[in-house]
């Protein structure tokens, strides 16, 4: 049998171009009696097809269920793990379909096809009109097999690391891979090499396209992916759309080889409606005009109006989970509809860019295979609600890398596709499909797009800290408490300030430290305005004021919600810490008699070091600040306060809080009630759109009781507002219900090591 040694066979070259030697080679391969001798015929001329059975970075796509007895990869490789004959196997049954469609083998082609999506007699008779006019003599058949074996040279690690050190390129879609390296380094494929100069140009000018048709056909790509094809002659764009055909007929290769498992008449009817809609490029249409056209194509049986961007978002999400009929597309309108308010608006947002003339739009390489990886593997277990469960699961999933490919992009200027490759979590959608939901989901940057991954994220362990059993063992008796960050950690050092005051303390005051410019969006969406104050209640020293009810500023400005039971101030920070020290110390001050000083964080951001090289993994400037300022103070006992711990701090949190001598208070039953109902009461539980934080919305599903990934109801609007995205999932833990208590000394010192 032959061996799979890639750099082997590609020093030894094959046979020169003429034509005789083309026939000799289509000829072995076509007249061979069996599969396996007509694939064996393929492995011994197109030497490519060997090194597909080396480590390659295979596509995620999952079959359910395998073929009896050995595929054709493993009985050519005896030695060669299953996994690693992936790609092979896909591309030998890819050539195996090629050969039935010429030959006229309706029943080889379809035999393994179930009857109610088996496909026509008609329509394998129009593929084989189709494919025969595409391919009208030995030379052409003998080039679309070339480009059958080297389709993949994209995903084979060595090859790609060749490419990688001649060329320089970093890229995650493996077509502009094998471009580079065809472009610039003919060699690395001799089978190429061969052909005559019109097969290579037809190959290269399909490549350089950047069209992926599969991607086009499910509904994965947008509009601005098809700006490549304008340019693209008719013969070299046939001649891709028919490779193309034969790759996808043969992507269920590794597991069922009777035939085409995948090429059915629904995803004929895809293929011929794509072909149909990419015609209109010729006749002047622009790409979204071609794109809507297909599109609309495929919402018409399943009842659909891409009019609608509900309706838009839910015919691509069709078309990627290969719904057939409008019963399915119904289920998933209904499943789409009872997602979560910001997981439904992200979804639907992001399904309706075009990236032509409405910025980037994002593109999830190998999202339909994640959805249906899920629900292969939901069903696997028995779920009788795999295709709801798997959904929900899997939609939520997208969301979130969807929202991360946002905030990744913010800033970026002009029109165009961000690509973010997401065949990582398409495989663990099927090897673990539950840590999808549990583990956080991280985009690594390759050039100008970016691979997503999961990783696991560190959870503060409770246990490990010793605890605080009543809140009356905090020192001191007249309580001053400071939102560090202002805001939203303002409203949470109020509420610290009402627990306190069912511990026998006196809540003196709440102090606010706000940035002298706003960094998130006001009512009008602002951002950057300078920070000021109206009908407050006096300045009573430069850039300290005392808030009112009726107060009102620039900026998300929530200072005015405590003012109404506790005096509440305002210190505007410029940057300068003694001038912060002393701005803190007026607030205290005009209140009088304070005996402790508690500085609020919430979500634990503060718990970063303050010596990161990477300034987002830093502890935030304003915080630092706000610690170093306060731990200046004199005559009072100085504590901060960490709150939902987990929505942005460190991996190293529970490190960091431990070296800080960190203890833990867990809120005893009423408190919780206390939290959660007051929070009602101050409109921030998400019932009022200019009232809102991430943390205290965190800090309430933490407090009733979720765990894990949580979407937060905050105001789509700034959810999807694309200069400051905010993301809406956060990781609930045990830990996130507490709260920890430590010297401002001992947290300075535990952030600056």
């Amino acid at each position: 049998m032959p061996e799979p040694q890639q750099d082997k066979t590609r020093q030894q070259g094959i046979d020169t171009g003429s034509s005789a030697q083309r026939a000799a080679r289509v000829g072995e391969f076509r007249n061979a009696p069996t599969p396996l001798g007509k694939i064996q015929a393929v492995v011994n001329r197109y030497p490519e097809m060997n090194w597909l059975t080396g480590k390659t970075n295979a596509t995620p796509a999952h079959v359910s269920e395998s073929e009896p007895g050995k595929t054709i990869g493993e009985t050519l490789f005896e030695d060669t793990p299953k996994a690693d004959l992936t790609e092979f196997n896909r591309t030998a049954v890819g050539i195996l379909t090629l050969d039935w469609i010429l030959k006229g083998n309706y029943d080889a082609f379809t035999a393994c096809q179930k009857p109610e999506t088996k496909l026509s007699r008609d329509s394998f008779d129009q593929l084989q009109a189709y494919t025969k006019r595409i391919l009208p003599d030995d030379e052409a058949v003998d080039a679309m097999v070339t480009y059958m074996v080297i389709n993949d040279l994209g995903k084979i690690n060595s090859v790609v690391e060749d490419i990688e050190q001649r060329t320089g390129l970093q890229e995650v879609d493996h077509d502009k891979v094998l471009l580079a390296g065809l472009e610039a380094h003919p060699d690395i494929s001799p089978s190429y090499q061969s052909l005559s100069p019109k097969y290579k140009e037809m190959i290269k000018k399909g490549l350089e396209a950047k069209f992926n048709i599969g991607q086009f056909i499910q509904g994965e790509n947008v509009p601005a992916s098809l700006e490549g094809l304008p340019g693209l002659d008719k013969e070299s764009l046939d001649f891709y759309l028919l490779h193309a055909l034969t790759d996808i007929a043969g992507a269920a290769g590794q597991g069922v080889q009777n035939g085409s498992a995948v090429m059915t008449e629904p995803t004929y009817y895809g293929f011929q409606s794509s072909i149909g809609s990419l015609e209109g490029l010729a006749q002047g249409q622009s790409v979204t005009q071609v794109y809507d056209s297909y599109l609309a194509k495929r919402a018409e049986p399943l009842g659909l109006d891409i009019a609608d961007p509900t309706q838009r978002a839910v015919t691509r999400l069709s078309c990627m989970i290969r719904a057939s009929d409008q019963q399915q597309a119904t289920e998933l309108m209904d499943i789409f509809q009872g997602l979560p308010t910001n997981t439904k608006a992200i979804i639907e947002k992001e399904l309706n860019k075009t990236g032509v003339d409405d910025g980037h739009a994002t593109l999830l390489y190998y999202s339909p295979a994640m959805l249906n990886n899920l629900r292969a593997a939901y069903e696997k277990t028995g779920d009788t609600e795999a295709f709801r469960n798997s959904l929900q699961d899997g939609l939520t999933t997208m969301a979130r890398v969807f929202q991360e490919a946002r905030i990744a992009v913010k800033g970026r200027e002009g029109n165009g596709v961000y690509t973010v490759m997401v065949d990582n979590l398409a495989r663990q959608a099927t090897e673990d499909p539950q840590s999808l939901s549990t583990k956080e989901i991280k985009l690594s940057p390759v050039g100008e797009d970016a691979v997503a991954s999961l990783e696991d994220q560190p959870e503060v362990d409770i246990n490990k800290f010793p605890r605080i059993e009543s809140l009356t063992q905090i020192p001191g008796k007249k309580v001053a408490t400071i939102g560090m960050g202002g805001g939203s950690d303002a409203i949470q050092a109020a509420m610290v300030g009402k627990l306190l005051a069912g511990a026998d303390k006196t809540p003196a005051c709440v102090i606010s430290i706000r940035k002298g410019k706003t960094s998130s969006q006001s009512a009008t969406g602002a951002i950057g305005e300078e920070r000021t104050v109206q009908d407050h209640g006096g300045e009573i020293a430069s850039g300290v004021y005392k808030i009112k009810p009726e107060t009102t500023g620039s900026g998300r400005f929530l200072e005015n919600i405590p003012a109404e039971q506790i005096p509440t101030y305002l210190v505007v920070d410029d940057g300068t810490e003694q001038q912060l020290t002393e701005k803190i110390q007026a607030a205290l001050t005009d209140v009088g008699g304070i005996d402790t000083v508690i500085s609020v964080d919430t979500g634990g951001d503060a718990l970063n070091s303050t010596t990161g090289q990477d300034i987002a993994k830093a502890t935030p400037d304003q915080d630092l600040r706000s610690l170093q300022a306060i731990n200046k103070l004199t005559g009072v006992n100085k504590i901060s306060c960490e709150i939902a711990v987990g929505v942005d701090s460190p991996p190293n949190a529970e490190d960091v809080l431990s070296t800080a001598k960190a203890q833990f208070y867990g809120l005893k039953p009423e408190e919780r009630d206390m939290v959660l109902d007051q929070y009602r009461t101050w409109h921030m539980d998400g019932s009022d759109r200019q009232r809102y934080g991430k943390t205290a919305l965190a800090w309430q599903a933490a407090l009733s009781g979720k765990v894990g990934y949580d979407c937060l109801p905050l105001p789509s609007e700034v959810v999807l507002d694309e200069r400051n995205p905010w993301n809406p999932y956060v990781r609930i833990t045990a830990a996130s219900a507490g709260m920890f208590f430590m010297s401002t000394d001992s947290h300075l010192n535990a952030i600056n090591k």
